[in-house]
């Protein structure tokens, strides 16, 4: 609690993804069983966001012509 966690990912964009502004967003989950499981939230605006965390906005724009 009341630590600041950085991590840094990768993230590919398909190919066909109309250029524009999108939310990136993360949600929780935990493997049990083989199989995943979503997070129990204790924070009602998490719960009522469908347990996602709004992480940014990411630009996607059209890939120069070669």
């Amino acid at each position: 609690a009341d630590s600041t966690v950085r991590e840094s990912y990768r993230m590919i964009i398909p190919l066909g993804t109309e250029p524009g502004v999108y939310t990136l967003g993360l949600r929780v989950a935990w493997w049990r069983a083989g199989r995943p499981e979503l997070s129990e939230p204790d924070d009602p605006g998490l719960a009522a966001n469908h347990l996602l965390v709004d992480l940014g906005r990411v630009t996607v724009v059209e890939a120069p012509r070669r």
